[in-house]
């Protein structure tokens, strides 16, 4: 694209986020630093859907974002862009739900004074083999070991959800590696060990497969609690080790969400 084409489109970076300032600057900071990398001659924000996480953000750190709908109406009012005409609003989301409905109304409420489009979730657009790509390239497994990615689920708000993830379960067996689950919480952990009871693992190895592992990375996988999926699987003779990094703290994770679809 020309470079006066390109000073007239906008990227607006979308996700959940989280309360914890210092999490916040590890995840979505380090993708909004590489974003306007990419794009040196377009503008580049940050907006998050979730207005308890804005509030409790500002509370616990001072540091305020806005919410999707004022960040659009702050691009499109921006004077000094010298006129914006089309906005691409990056999705920082796993699979689509209530947060992902959040920027589909943005889009279609303001797409009439410019040009929007709305990026994919990450598994439910064509960016989905990559991430098995990743997966697979990046996780160094033994026969004994089972390396199991969880991510949140969507509890029925995406009913393609569920599916996604078994897509991508389906393309990584497809490369050839017979060692990485993808679960979710939403199916349900007694799932998740029904799964792996059926081979013959003495280890597992918990990762994320969440934007950032929050709260239900902390209480309902890698918890202390009886019916959180460490426990769970160690009750049932596992030996199990929790990796808490998450896909915004995986450098081709970002990359790939910067790229356009």
């Amino acid at each position: 694209m020309k470079e006066t084409d390109e000073r007239k489109r906008a990227l607006l970076i979308c996700g959940f986020g989280t309360g914890d300032a210092e999490v916040m600057e590890q995840t979505y900071g380090r993708l909004l630093e590489e974003a306007r990398k990419a794009y040196p001659r377009m503008p580049v924000k940050l907006a998050l859907t979730s207005p308890k996480v804005i509030e409790r953000l500002y509370a616990k750190s001072a540091v305020r974002l806005p919410d999707v709908q004022s960040a659009v109406i702050e691009i499109l009012d921006d004077t000094a862009s010298g006129g914006i005409e089309e906005i691409r609003i990056l999705a920082v989301q796993v699979v689509g739900g209530s947060e992902y409905e959040k920027l589909k109304e943005a889009a279609d409420t303001y797409g009439r004074r410019a040009g929007i489009s709305l990026d994919s979730p990450l598994l439910a657009g064509p960016k989905i083999g990559r991430v098995a790509d990743i997966l697979v390239s990046e996780t160094v497994s033994c026969k004994e070991e089972a390396v199991v990615y969880v991510g949140h689920g969507t509890h029925g708000r995406d009913p393609l959800g569920p599916a996604a993830y078994r897509k991508l379960e389906e393309m990584i067996r497809d490369r050839g590696n017979g060692n990485i689950f993808i679960a979710d919480l939403q199916t349900g952990i007694g799932s998740i060990a029904g799964t792996l009871s059926k081979n013959a693992f003495r280890r597992v190895r918990l990762c994320s497969l969440m934007m950032v592992s929050g709260h239900h990375w902390l209480v309902d996988v890698a918890g202390d609690k009886n019916d959180s999926l460490k426990s769970v699987l160690i009750e049932g003779g596992y030996e199990v080790t929790c990796d808490r990094t998450c896909l915004l703290e995986r450098k081709e994770v970002r990359n790939l969400l910067i790229e356009p679809e």
